[in-house]
């Protein structure tokens, strides 16, 4: 019954929020960059459209609805593209949308969209972003806990060929199974990444993986053993 109740009370305010948002006034901005003019429409702080014109295309309009959009170059092709929050900022993501610049129109990136904590190098036209995964193993004693193997990396992606391109990966991985720890690094070699065996270290404890001096920008840490 409680969760029934509280079901309701998040139905309601969402629909509060909807009709807030519908009564709400439309307000527009006209932004320039370059030959492109963007009028973004906005209902208080929640952009709700952008109309793209440009001389020599066909004027456009990107049905969109978000927080706090930034006009950036994410794919370094001298053009700018939109990123917008994302539905769930908890995860670290953003709504991004390229500017396919011979049509003029935007088109949503499912590839930058997909990143945890973007960070764009304009200097050297790259992105970098992070990976935590966790894969967990079956073990042969139905007692016991399942074994698995625990991985937070840096990534580095370039765009190539007009795709989101992975070109380096360096990381440490837990393994349960014998509480040790792997840093690694891979590269990109012929759209396969690949690790290199003679640049790995293994630690025997997290305390031993400290004082080699490896420690996460973000200041978390790897499971205790």
């Amino acid at each position: 019954m409680k969760r029934l109740y509280a079901l309701i009370i998040i139905a309601s305010l969402l629909l509060g929020l909807a009709t807030f948002l519908s009564c709400a006034p439309t307000e527009t901005e006209v932004i320039t960059e370059g030959e492109f003019t963007f009028t973004v429409s906005k209902r208080g702080d929640t952009v709700i459209g952008i109309n793209v014109e440009s001389p020599g295309r066909k004027p456009s309009k990107l049905n969109v609805t978000g927080k706090n959009l930034t006009f950036t170059d994410m794919n370094f092709d001298g053009y700018p593209d939109i990123r917008l929050d994302s539905l769930t900022p908890s995860l670290g993501t953003y709504e991004c949308f390229i500017l396919r610049p011979t049509i003029g129109k935007f088109v949503r990136s499912s590839a930058f969209s997909s990143l945890v904590s973007p960070e764009w190098d304009t200097d050297n036209k790259t992105v970098r972003s992070k990976l935590v995964s966790t894969v967990y193993y079956a073990t042969d004693v139905p007692a016991a806990k399942s074994e698995y193997e625990e991985t937070r990396a840096d990534l580095t992606w370039k765009w190539i060929n007009g795709a989101l391109t992975l070109t380096e990966e360096k990381g440490i991985t837990f393994y349960s199974s014998g509480n040790i720890y792997c840093c690694y690094s891979a590269v990109n070699e012929s759209g396969v990444m690949v690790r290199d065996p003679a640049t790995e270290e293994w630690f025997p404890s997290l305390e031993a993986l400290r004082s080699a001096g490896y420690v996460w920008d973000d200041g978390t840490e790897m499971p205790d053993q």
